[in-house]
């Protein structure tokens, strides 16, 4: 993280960073927002959260799949 910028800067960067992390700290964030009372704008904070985890989770299996399983590698 970057020292002394914003949250959402930080959020941003770690976006950028690493998809998968950033998908768990929304989620987090989201859940936060709502028990700190932020429900006033309408969303629907629990399926949200879930949904951004498994944005990060699908991302998570392609990425273990595209990497090389050592099949024909050199011994």
């Amino acid at each position: 993280m970057v020292v002394g910028s914003t949250p959402a800067a930080q959020a941003a960067a770690l976006y950028e960073q690493d998809f998968v992390a950033w998908t768990r700290q929304q989620a987090s964030a989201l859940r936060s927002a709502q028990h700190g009372g932020v429900e006033a704008i309408g969303l629907d904070y629990e399926h949200l959260a879930r949904e951004i985890e498994r944005l990060g989770e699908n991302r998570e299996r392609a990425e273990d799949r595209a990497e090389p399983s050592g099949a024909g590698a050199p011994i």
